[in-house]
């Protein structure tokens, strides 16, 4: 009451005893879930905008809550439709939903309507729920929701186990009854109040312990034995007499066993039925199971006498308060009394009972009854199973129910029926008497290993199914599944060995040593096809079924991928010329897409760049014409890392990477989220001029994501991506700071001695050397820029691998040189600048737009190095500065500020510190760069003022320009005083 009068929701759910008989997964928390669905649609605060709020934070993830919280519709986006079978069932789906609830839970809560979560008798919590209570517990951005979670003492040792033991919890040890609050209940029962009832309650006090249930147990059991009558005006009873009758020792126990004695056999047998059934169950489930355990085969008047018996016997245990009942039935009064039962039935008795109750479940026709049916028949371990209900039945329910907790994101329980399923099989005779049953579970095992990270236990699998294939078409699937678990293992190495042998299996002859003439041969061939036919008459090609070929193309790009990352750029330019080549020979297939793009890094490679665009293209207009997320993260990526770059802007191409690297989350496409999705979409952000903050929330957000994948900590190749953000945004105590990459993410000696023997050592690498570049660069340390260029070859590995990337090193490399050569006079470094800006020249020249703002500031160090003319050098940093901010590239427009200021600085003019108050202001409150803004205010700010010439005062003093600019002098004491003189002819 008090959360709801403060504008809060208070929900519940609970858990039942009853679970390891077949309970749904995630039963209270979508209970709960469903409650607060049903009372913010009733709230008087819900009005419109807080609906927007609400459909907005829930997004596409609200579409995963929809098949087990129904009642959320009206708080999703779009229309909720079935989700398609290739996202359902694979490793993200549980990770997705995780997401999906996290994601809810902070829609709906707020600091004006917090929630409050109650789930009862946690002891009893699912695999699922846990996992997913524990994904919920560790979202460190959740403010406004609390949970209260309730068990009994006794069960405390199951509770300790479930529960995350890195997080903080209040316990409170719910006290019993004392003497007040028992007269209150007794009078409250009895609906009557007089000292003779406080007497009685001062003996029920002593009775119980103050126990409440004990209590209301204790009244029922002296109403049965009538020590306690009500005449029509009072109740008459003598408190004494009821102390002398019932012995001091009487426990709950006793009182519910003193209970049970008083019931006939016949009722005492239906509730057990009823106990094992669940906490709620209808008379028509007890008299069939009842049925079956008499025998089918007995008369019709047997079986309608046990009908009229469960009959009699429900109507008595409703009169005895044991049971209540409800809308669809019946349900136990309080959960002792349904564990009081169960412990009733003998060990004789169980294998029987489970056994009718899961043939009862195996009658229906709906998948939650194969769940509950699958539950009961596994635990009937005492019987000859196999023979009461047949090997392959067994097998093929535990595959049913495997498939429904699948399909409810349940994976443990859906591995656990898998593996029982396949053990009831018979191990000889399994792959020829029942080949398609064997075959389907133990692809279905393989991949649910997978999902759950037992990549061993998945290849085991793998090899088995391989080797019971009866055909090429039959081993398609396990063959292409292989290499997605060999990449997701990290084993890259190992995958592009089995990839060469997967391929020659499929009738594709990969020579073992592939040399620059195959490849010539081969780009000969599909350049020809290509200019045979226009891109219209391409993407008319029919759409071919063969799922050979699907697999093959689709084997090709995966290994033109994984060679991309170890550098065999040969064998990259071979198998993507060959997938080509089958797309066009062959017709469209789901992976026809990915084999263009790749055609397009290779002619982007061999500096054909218009080509290569339309190519890239190309794949997305035939990707839109055969969507796959699979196929869309991978050429989404592949065409934004080589080819938009040519001739899209960055900006634009950040949201559509973005979206491949949430795709790729959502079907876990291994190589997308191990590396070139987060690489990707982190430096396209970084370089199109988002803010730090923006870049650090889409880091921790991935992070989040991941570690619900399975990743326990942050991936190696977001390490330095964090480190970078890090300390730009908040700089370092260290003494070096901004020369190196150490900080609370990783020391860079750590990072690369990690990196020696990873699968993806090279990306890492590049991917490090890259932020390093950029952090040296931003913090003034231009002589190891440099040194960077020469230990890299010149960036020859990034040009190789990321096309968009080798534009962003020349150009801070070239920038570098610029300001050696300034220092230094040596020539060397303006030839390596100049050659940095023909190479950028050259891509602006080709219709490159993102080559442009780069060029023009490399123009203005080049202007300011040869000339000392401040009219022109003024009118260049000018346009460079406006092109930046047209852009919207706001580190660039803070750098040229700062060049500008610094250039002007040198000249001795009042307008350097117009520049630097721009740059300052840019970096500190839009780009968000504590470290570099303070950089600029203490150091370079006071190091330029003392170059002024002081004797040429002509008794003109200029303040600081802008209260940012301030910020530095007030808060240094060496220069809190300080004023800027100016002569007049500079002024």
């Amino acid at each position: 009451e008090t959360v709801v009068e403060k504008g809060g929701f208070f929900c519940a759910g609970k858990y039942f005893q009853s679970a390891k008989f077949g309970q749904e997964p995630y039963s209270a928390i979508v209970s709960a879930f469903s409650d607060l669905c049903d009372l913010m649609l009733q709230s008087k605060y819900l009005d419109d905008e807080m609906m927007k709020d609400i459909k907005r934070a829930l997004g596409s993830d609200g579409q995963m809550l929809f098949k087990c919280v129904t009642n959320i519709s009206p708080f999703l986006d779009q229309p909720c439709c079935e989700m398609p079978e290739s996202e359902a069932k694979n490793e993200t789906a549980f990770s997705t939903f995780k997401a999906a609830c996290i994601s809810f839970l902070r829609a709906m809560s707020s600091e004006d309507h917090p929630i409050v979560l109650f789930l009862d008798d946690v002891q009893w919590m699912d695999s699922g729920s846990r996992e997913l209570l524990n994904a919920i517990l560790g979202d460190t951005e959740m403010e406004y929701v609390m949970f209260i979670m309730s068990y009994r003492d006794e069960d405390r040792r199951y509770v300790e186990n479930l529960l995350p033991h890195d997080k903080i919890f209040v316990d409170i040890a719910l006290r019993n009854l004392d003497y007040t609050h028992v007269c209150e209940l007794v009078n409250f029962k009895l609906r009557s109040r007089s000292e003779e009832i406080d007497a009685l309650s001062e003996v029920i006090s002593k009775k119980t312990n103050g126990n409440p249930f004990h209590i209301l147990e204790f009244l029922s059991s002296i109403q049965r034995e009538e020590l306690i009558i009500f005449d029509g005006e009072a109740w008459i009873f003598d408190s004494e007499e009821i102390q002398r009758h019932t012995m001091i020792s009487d426990s709950l126990a006793e009182l519910l066993s003193k209970k049970l004695r008083c019931l006939t056999s016949i009722v005492k047998h239906t509730l057990k039925v009823a106990s094992f059934l669940g906490y709620s169950f209808s008379e028509g489930m007890i008299a069939d199971v009842m049925s079956d355990l008499i025998g089918r085969n007995c008369s019709q008047e047997d079986l309608q006498r046990s009908s009229n018996n469960v009959q009699k016997s429900l109507k008595i245990a409703v009169a005895e308060n044991i049971l209540e009942t409800t809308r669809h039935g019946y349900q136990f009064s309080h959960d002792k009394l349904q564990a009081a039962f169960i412990c009733q039935v003998d060990d004789s008795e169980k294998g029987n009972l489970h056994l009718s109750i899961g043939k009862h479940f195996m009658r229906q026709s709906n998948d939650t009854s194969a769940h509950q049916a699958a539950a009961h028949l596994n635990r009937a371990k005492s019987l000859d199973i196999v023979g009461a209900v047949g090997g392959d039945a067994l097998a093929r329910i535990n595959l049913r129910a495997s498939k429904y907790c699948e399909s409810k994101f349940a994976y443990a329980d859906a591995l656990s029926l898998l593996r029982y399923g396949l053990s009831q099989l018979d191990e000889r005779g399994k792959w020829q008497d029942s080949f398609d049953l064997a075959f389907e579970m133990t692809e279905s095992l393989e991949r649910l290993e997978y999902i759950m990270g037992n990549f061993d236990a998945s290849l085991r699998a793998n090899r088995e199914l391989l080797f019971h294939a009866k055909s090429t078409e039959t081993k398609i699937n396990p063959l292409v599944h292989k290499i997605d678990v060999l990449i997701s293992a990290g084993r890259v190495d190992e995958s592009i060995k089995e990839a060469s042998k997967i391929l020659r299996q499929l009738g594709i002859n990969i020579p073992h040593i592939i040399t620059p003439l195959h490849v010539f041969h081969k780009l000969q061939t599909v350049r020809k096809t290509f200019q045979q036919m226009t891109d219209e008459e391409i993407l008319r090609r029919p759409v071919e079924q063969n799922s050979k070929l699907a697999a093959t193309i689709k084997i090709l790009v995966r290994f033109c991928d994984t060679c991309m990352l170890k550098l065999k750029i040969i064998s990259v330019l071979y198998s993507g010329l060959l997938a080509t080549e089958l797309t066009l020979e062959n017709g469209l297939s789901p992976y026809s897409a990915g084999s263009i793009a790749l055609f397009g890094f290779i002619e982007y490679t061999l500096g054909n760049s218009d080509r290569a665009f339309s190519l890239g293209d190309l794949s997305l207009k035939m990707y839109s014409q055969i969507p796959s997320k699979e196929v869309g993260c991978i050429v989404v990526i592949r065409t934004s890392l080589s080819l938009l770059f040519l001739k899209v802007r960055l900006k634009e191409v950040y949201g559509l990477s973005k979206k491949a690297l949430d795709d790729a989350l959502r079907i876990a496409d291994p190589v997308s989220i191990s590396v070139l999705g987060p690489l990707c979409t982190f430096f396209i952000g970084l370089f199109s001029g988002c803010s730090l903050p923006s870049l650090e929330s889409f880091l921790r957000t991935t992070h989040r994501r991941l570690i619900a994948l399975g990743y326990k900590e942050l991936p190696m190749v977001m390490k330095p991506y964090l480190q970078l953000v890090l300390l730009l945004q908040h700089g370092s105590e260290d003494s070096n700071a901004g020369n190196t990459l150490n900080g609370e993410i990783m020391k860079e000696e750590d990072f690369l001695a990690q990196c020696e023997g990873d699968g993806w050592d090279v990306a890492y690498v590049n991917s490090f050397y890259i932020c390093k570049m950029f952090l040296l660069y931003t913090f003034g340390f231009f002589k190891e820029v440099h040194m960077l260029y020469k230990e890299t070859n010149g960036w020859k590995h990034v040009r190789a691998q990321f096309g968009y990337l080798a534009l962003q090193c020349l150009f801070y490399h070239g920038m570098s040189s610029y300001r050696l050569y300034q220092t230094t006079g040596l020539r060397k470094y303006l030839r390596g600048a100049r050659k940095c800006e023909r190479f950028i020249a050259h891509h602006e020249s080709s219709g490159n737009p993102n080559a442009t703002p780069l060029l023009k500031i490399l123009q203005v160090e080049a202007l300011a190095a040869k000339s000392k003319n401040q009219a022109e050098i003024q009118i260049a940093c000018k346009r460079a500065i406006q092109l930046q901010a047209r852009e919207g590239l706001v580190h660039l427009e803070a750098l040229a500020n700062e060049q500008a200021s610094r250039i002007f600085g040198a000249f001795g003019c009042y307008s350097s510190f117009l520049y630097l108050d721009s740059a300052i202001a840019l970096y500190k409150c839009t780009w968000r760069s504590t470290a570099k803004y303070k950089l600029l205010g203490s150091n370079l700010l006071y190091s330029r003022s003392e170059e002024y010439d002081k004797d040429s005062v002509v008794g003109t003093s200029v303040s600081f320009p802008s209260k940012e600019v301030k910020e530095f002098a007030d808060a240094d004491e060496d220069t809190k005083m300080l004023t800027v003189s100016i002569s007049e002819s500079n002024f």
